[in-house]
C-alpha cells in the first residue's frame, strides 16, 4: 500500500477521527473544571475581603468608641491603637498570603494546562487535516 492510498483511506474511514473529538470533548471538560475552580477561587477571596473589611471596621468602631468614652486614658488609648494596628497587620499579612496561594495555584494550573495542550495538538494536527480533508473533499 502507498502512502496516498494510506491517506486515501484515512479520509475516508471517519473513525479515524474518534481520537481528535474524544480530545476535544477532554478538553472542553478540563476547562469546566478550570471555570469551576476560578469561581470558587473568586468566592474564597471574595469572603476573605468582606471578613477582613467587616473586621476592620468592628476594630475602628470599638476604637474610637474607647477613645470618646476615656479621652484622658493616655495609656489605655495608646494600647487600644497599638492592638487594632497589629490587628489591621495580621489580615493583610493574611489576605497577603491567600493572594499568593490563589496566584501560585493559578500559574500552577495554566502551566499543566499548556504543557498538556502542547503535548496533545502535536499528536492530533494530523487527525484534525485528515478531518478538514474528508469534508473539503466531500464538498
Amino acid at each position: 500500500m502507498t502512502t496516498a492510498n494510506a491517506a486515501s483511506e484515512t479520509l475516508l474511514n471517519p473513525e479515524s477521527f474518534a481520537p481528535y473529538f474524544d480530545k476535544l470533548v477532554e478538553q472542553q471538560t478540563e476547562l469546566g473544571e478550570a471555570l469551576k475552580e476560578s469561581q470558587a477561587r473568586t468566592q474564597r477571596i471574595g469572603a476573605e475581603l468582606m471578613d477582613s473589611y467587616l473586621a476592620t471596621q468592628r476594630d475602628l468602631l470599638e476604637l474610637t468608641r474607647k477613645m470618646a468614652l476615656q479621652p484622658q486614658d493616655y495609656a489605655a488609648n495608646v494600647k487600644a491603637v497599638v492592638d487594632a494596628s497589629a490587628m489591621a497587620q495580621e489580615r493583610a499579612i493574611s489576605l497577603a498570603k491567600l493572594f499568593y496561594k490563589e496566584q501560585a495555584d493559578v500559574f500552577s494550573g495554566v502551566r499543566k494546562w499548556v504543557q498538556s495542550t502542547c503535548e496533545s495538538t502535536g499528536n492530533m494536527t494530523q487527525v484534525g487535516r485528515n478531518w478538514m480533508n474528508l469534508w473539503s473533499k466531500q464538498a
